[in-house]
């Protein structure tokens, strides 16, 4: 299996709102694939992501160089290795809320920081 290409574009990404779905029944699941879950592009921006489980990854989900306005809220992140949410360098105005996080290594790091 590959990798799943980087968000590219704004996006809506709403996992309770899925016919049929339950609570977190919308999972994303790198036991295959592993690296990253979800990249959100460099410069990207009004990225929104929730109602999602995101498991089994090096990293969940990376946000990437200099990009903002993106709401992260209502994820479930489980099991993954490294971080659950990786933010980059000149990352701002970005709110990151109700999150679940289950043995990952780091909850949410930072790189790239002076």
């Amino acid at each position: 299996l590959s990798p799943l290409p980087a968000l590219t574009d704004s996006v809506y990404l709403e996992g309770f709102t899925q016919s049929g779905a339950g609570v977190y029944d919308i999972i994303i699941d790198g036991s295959v694939a592993k690296g990253t879950g979800l990249v959100v592009q460099n410069g990207l921006s009004n990225v929104n992501i929730s109602g999602l489980t995101i498991r089994n990854f090096q990293n969940g989900l990376l946000m990437g160089v200099n990009s903002s306005e993106a709401r992260i809220d209502s994820n479930k992140f489980l099991n993954n290795g490294i971080s659950a949410i990786q933010l980059s360098s000149g990352s701002r105005n970005n709110r990151v809320s109700n999150l679940q996080i289950t043995n990952s290594g780091i909850g949410i790091s930072f790189s790239g920081l002076n």
